[in-house]
């Protein structure tokens, strides 16, 4: 479980191979909007992150968010090389991004060597 103050919580997908942990998708929910972040590892350190922010746009005739008509408001790939994000394209990162995706792939990562069942992202993501 993903705990992450946001309104609608936060899912956790890990993938091995054998015993290695080779991707981990995060999903954190908000009001109207999913952050759905994929870390790929190889030998337990981050190599490439996906990230993707989707909207859900307010519909009168179901009085809410129409989470059946997602909207992809932002989406970019990154390489990591020496600690850092290097962006795929012309894709730019600003500083708090790279820092807030960095952090989350290695607490992560920490998390399931550790068996945790709960991993609490909240400060990551304030």
């Amino acid at each position: 479980m993903l705990q992450t103050g946001t309104d609608r919580g936060g899912e956790l997908t890990i993938y091995r191979r054998d015993s290695d942990v080779v991707r981990i998708d995060a999903t954190i929910g908000g009001s109207n909007s999913d952050l759905q972040d994929v870390f790929y590892y190889f030998r337990a350190k981050v190599v490439f992150v996906r990230t993707k922010t989707v909207t859900f746009p307010y519909s009168p005739s179901v009085n809410g968010f129409d989470f059946s008509n997602p909207r992809v408001k932002a989406m970019a790939d990154y390489y990591v090389r020496g600690g850092k994000l290097i962006p795929v394209g012309q894709t730019k990162i600003a500083a708090p991004v790279a820092s807030r995706l960095l952090q989350e792939a290695e607490l992560f990562m920490t998390a399931v060597r550790r068996g945790d069942q709960v991993v609490d992202a909240e400060k990551i993501l304030k």
